[in-house]
């Protein structure tokens, strides 16, 4: 049931945001927003069906520890 939900969300999002995009001919903006949007398919749909999905602080962690050492001591 959620799974039709979300999909039922992503559906609204691309008719709202993506279709505009592509009557207007902005293909740059529509190709960056396919990317975020596959990225949060991949996320929601990963969270739906119980795939393993990375956490993205564990990046955000690993970039910025080694700065903040620099910084801070």
């Amino acid at each position: 049931m959620i799974f039709f939900g979300v999909t039922g969300v992503f559906l609204i999002i691309f008719i709202i945001q993506g279709l505009p995009l592509m009557r207007q001919k902005k293909w740059g903006d529509f190709y960056v927003f396919l990317g975020i949007f596959l990225l949060a398919g991949y996320i929601a749909y990963g969270r739906v069906l119980d795939f393993y999905v990375p956490n993205p602080i564990y990046l955000i962690k690993w970039i910025f520890d080694p700065l903040a050492r620099l910084m801070f001591h």
